[in-house]
């Protein structure tokens, strides 16, 4: 997204707010992250953000997600820990999230994937940090396997969360993947939790 500088600057004061919070707790409870993407890649080269980075990036081993999880919600303060299970509707992602309560942010790329039925905020979510969950892994066969399974279950996910209009103007083909999308959506919200 392209920003005016005064309105990016903001965005980035309120996330490196939110990393502090995040660090606070994470030192206080034990719970190792590190940085990674261009948050890393800002930290190390450019001694904070990337000029034009809209957002910070950290992960955490699945052996802390645990400890996270049960972190107190007084803990975070004014901003909501989220995970994929939880039923917030703005988020539709795979991994954890912690949102900024009370902060608006313009995430079109969300608001595609977002039920038509919880579209009434406009696209609108709160300011985040990405918390991407990493493995740890001891052979090149358990990595290949544990990569495909992932990349199902993150197909499986979107679809179920995703539920996206059957595309008419774009040609035959693209009817025939909207309408095969619409039925594995439909297929996977036969329960009440996909």
């Amino acid at each position: 997204m392209k920003y005016k500088q005064d309105v990016l600057q903001r965005l980035q004061n309120v996330e490196l707010s939110m990393l502090k919070l995040f660090d606070s707790v994470c030192s206080k409870y034990n719970i190792k992250y590190f940085l990674i993407f261009c948050t890393s890649i800002g930290a190390m080269r450019h001694n904070g953000f990337i000029t034009w980075n809209d957002d910070i990036d950290v992960a955490v081993f699945r052996d802390d997600l645990d400890k996270l999880r049960n972190v107190p919600r007084e803990e975070w303060k004014e901003n909501l820990l989220v995970f994929p299970d939880d039923g917030t509707p703005f988020h539709r992602l795979c991994f954890p999230r912690l949102y900024k309560k009370g902060t608006k942010f313009s995430d079109y790329d969300n608001w595609k994937l977002i039920k038509s039925k919880d579209r009434d905020n406009n696209h609108i979510t709160p300011i985040w940090i990405d918390i991407q969950v990493y493995d740890r892994l001891e052979s090149s066969e358990e990595i290949e396997r544990i990569a495909a399974k992932k990349i199902r279950y993150r197909s499986l996910y979107r679809a179920a969360k995703s539920d996206l209009k059957i595309e008419t103007s774009k040609g035959g083909k693209a009817i025939i993947r909207s309408l095969f999308r619409k039925i594995v959506y439909l297929c996977l919200n036969i329960g009440k939790n996909p």
